[in-house]
């Protein structure tokens, strides 16, 4: 037996006619699921199909909420890839199966879209599979709905609230062995599969598009290492402090990682650590009776009544605890009842790992191990320097954005696990200084697309089920579409995107007033976690225009005009010139007070972030603007947009006179950034990795100078670094710069040019130039 993914590159059944107009777009296969009133609750569902074979051919598969498909006994794959009811994902796979009996098995988890226990990512309708052969001529012997498919309920799951890990989805508790057996049930026929661009009268189902991603990385890791075995009274332990003066020993747990079986006969907490940040699922074999809780936090709490953890590496007298409720740590339950192994349907996060176990009758741990997950982004680039904490910063940043990059990219893949605009856009231009691989960075552009209001604003984070709006995050969304236009190109898919451009610009036009100012936004006007801030937005009454929104618009308007000119389309191009030229005059002339840009209109506040967007939206030039302000400073975000201010003014080397809160998780145990100043909430949030992308775009100085990456601009800010060098992967061939104070080589791919510090010409192949 041989099976493996397919990726798509047109749409089955699109031209398929199996009736009249109304069956148009329509699959050979139904979705089958349980009954209706079965179908509320949370529950694991089984559902097998045996057939003969020989059978080779492609199969289209996709369930509501997530599948696991196994063939013969070996598991091929999980989906779907996270989507909406519109734009719901089907995953393809090529079988070839040999002469003889065969079983295919499809187990189907639904959390219920009831309260926490469903991911907020997660959207559904009800409980179902839809399995479908490419060949129509198989449906009778492989489509759901058709072929004999049975369905049973698997018992042993409980679903439980991930208390502080809001939106990430329940944790469960799991029951393996003993005498319970599955509930078999009647598969209830539904709806036919129906394609995306074919919307039916049935009312609210699932429109399918074929999978764009790869299948997600799943390696065994490393064994942790054992850092702490004690006893434990059954209590909860989040009270009760690392005290490693009352360690045993843990040579016998370290053979267990190693693969030694281990016989457990008093209650224990174990703390396992892998040394760096981690998305996995724990695996377990184990025989015997008794109950083994596995918790995860990505650091230990200092105790001390606040949210501080200190350094990430000491765990002595700190709390393995819960943020804000101080109770136990997320996690899931295992309860043995005789032998078995298993796992958990999703993965969890972190770098520390709480383990308690109460043992009954008998109880052998005979494995223990972890399953890695995540998007399988391969690291293209290489960058180098005089300074040796860059590189290990470096490591930092591409670690944390692999830790939130999964089916789609992950503000925290702690505590949410969701999309953001604000942040995709900064991983985005990480992925693509890193990698050629940009379809995560498309997945996000047509999620984000798609969520939009019929006001135009798009949702702030999706796919969501749980609406939330931050209007300036539709701007940057404007911006995540420029990025991808430079850096990668594409005409088509960013024609497709524009009309949602345009409607997120009609949005705020409507705001602007008379004084030709736009208006705050109804909602929250998130910019950035100043501490001084009240929830993050700019210190202006909030009946009043305040210049960071306003310079926002300005600067998405002059993108958008760029993206207008590209595609042919003047008219449009011209008005947003317009808009961006008014909007501009009345910033100038409202806030522009010595130098520098107030936010609000009684000049009574000042903050790096007007100052930056100014000169990023043309408003002011580097001969006339300060880009300094000591009153409210950028934090990590936001110093995204600081930086390219500084580069794009020919101050690039100033970029690493801010790397000071970088350098601070060198020296305080972190693997990846953190969210905000500390204390801090998440340990893990990729919005902090883009020092990695301006180590290419700004110390290098390696930025497409025209759409598409159809040329380069090359201008190196390496500040008081002595020598640096770096390739940058790009879609012709690595780009390569090595500096050093006496000479500068810039070797370009075939079928590139550009120019480098602004006047000297680049051609493709070895240029050699003075520094």
């Amino acid at each position: 037996m041989t099976a493996h993914r397919l990726l798509l590159t047109e749409e089955p059944y699109a031209t398929t006619v199996l009736g009249g107009w109304y069956h148009r777009g329509e699959w050979p296969a139904h979705w089958i699921g349980p009954s209706t009133d079965r179908a509320s609750e949370p529950g694991l569902f089984r559902c097998r199909l045996v057939i003969e074979g020989p059978y080779q051919g492609v199969v289209h598969l996709t369930a509501d909420h997530r599948y696991e498909l196994h063939v013969d006994g070996e598991r091929v794959g999980r989906g779907p890839e996270r989507g909406d009811e519109d734009n719901w994902a089907f995953e393809s796979y090529r079988l070839e199966l040999g002469e003889g009996t065969h079983e295919i098995r499809v187990d189907v988890l639904w959390f219920s879209l009831q309260g926490n226990l469903a991911a907020f990512a997660q959207h559904g309708i009800r409980p179902g599979l839809l399995f479908s052969p490419d060949d129509l001529s198989d449906a009778p012997k492989l489509a759901t709905g058709v072929a004999p498919w049975t369905m049973e309920e698997v018992p042993g799951i409980e679903f439980k609230d991930p208390q502080q890990a809001w939106g990430t989805g329940a944790n469960v508790k799991m029951t393996v062995g003993g005498e319970s057996e599955p509930v078999p049930l009647t598969p209830e026929k539904l709806h036919p599969g129906r394609s995306k661009g074919f919307p039916s009268e049935q009312g609210r189902i699932h429109l399918l598009r074929s999978a764009i991603l790869p299948p997600m990385r799943q390696e065994i890791l490393p064994r942790p290492c054992v850092r702490f075995v004690g006893a434990w009274d059954g209590e909860e332990t989040a009270k009760h402090p690392i005290r490693l003066a009352d360690s045993l020993d843990t040579e016998e747990w370290t053979s267990l990682l190693e693969g030694q079986p281990l016989r457990v006969d008093r209650p224990l907490r174990v703390l396992l650590d892998f040394g760096e940040y981690v998305c996995a699922r724990p695996i377990f074999k184990a025989s015997g009776k008794g109950t083994v809780r596995v918790n995860w936090q990505e650091s230990l709490f200092t105790g001390d009544g606040t949210i501080a953890k200190g350094n990430r590496d000491e765990i002595e007298g700190k709390l393995f605890a819960t943020i804000w409720s101080w109770t136990d740590g997320i996690g899931d339950l295992f309860v043995f009842e005789g032998a078995g192994q298993t796992t958990t349907p999703w993965w969890q996060a972190g770098r520390y790992v709480e383990v308690c176990i109460q043992p009954g009758e008998g109880l052998s741990l005979e494995a223990l191990q972890f399953e890695s997950t995540g998007y399988p982004f391969a690291r293209e680039d290489v960058f180098e320097s005089s300074d040796p904490a860059l590189e290990e910063i470096a490591e930092i940043c591409h670690r944390t954005l692999r830790m939130c990059a999964h089916e789609t990219y992950m503000d925290c893949p702690y505590y949410e696990q969701l999309q953001y605009v604000g942040d995709t856009r900064i991983q985005a231009l990480v992925t693509y200084a890193t990698t050629l691989d940009d379809r995560l960075p498309r997945q996000a552009l047509r999620a984000f697309d798609v969520s939009r209001n019929t006001d135009g604003v798009t949702r702030s984070r999706y796919p969501s089920r749980v609406r939330q709006i931050i209007p300036p995050f539709s701007l940057w969304y404007v911006g995540l579409v420029w990025d991808f236009a430079m850096w990668r190109g594409d005409t088509t898919f960013i024609r497709s995107l524009l009309p949602g451009v345009r409607t997120v610009l009609d949005f705020f036009s409507r705001l602007v007033g008379d004084d030709d100012l736009m208006g705050n936004p109804p909602g929250w006007n998130y910019v950035d976690w100043v501490p001084t801030w009240d929830s993050g937005e700019a210190p202006a009454p909030r009946g009043e225009p305040n210049s960071i929104l306003n310079l926002q618009y300005a600067m998405a308007l002059r993108q958008a005009a760029g993206l207008e000119a590209w595609c042919g389309e003047a008219e449009i191009e011209a008005l947003n010139n317009r808009r961006a030229e008014s909007v501009g005059r009345a910033i100038r002339e409202k806030f522009f007070v010595g130098r520098q840009f107030t936010t609000d209109l009684a000049h009574r506040h000042r903050s790096e972030h007007a100052q930056a967007l100014a000169f990023l939206a043309g408003i002011a030039s580097s001969e006339e603007l300060d880009l300094d302000v000591q009153e409210d400073e950028a934090t990590i975000m936001f110093l995204q947009y600081v930086f390219e201010a500084y580069g794009a003014s020919g101050q690039g080397s100033r970029l690493l006179n801010r790397m000071d809160v970088w350098r601070w998780h060198l020296e305080n145990g972190m693997s990846t950034t953190i969210e905000m100043p500390e204390p801090t909430r998440s340990d893990c949030h990729a919005w902090g990795a883009h020092p990695l992308y301006h180590f290419h775009a700004t110390i290098l100085g390696v930025r497409p100078a025209e759409f598409g990456f159809a040329s380069v601009a090359i201008d190196p800010s390496p500040g008081g670094l002595d020598w640096v060098k770096g390739t940058m992967p790009h879609p012709l061939g690595p780009i390569s710069v090595d500096w050093n104070r006496e000479r500068c080589v810039v070797e370009l791919p075939a079928g590139l040019s550009g120019v480098y510090r602004g006047r000297t010409p680049l051609k493709s192949g070895r240029n050699e130039l003075l520094p």
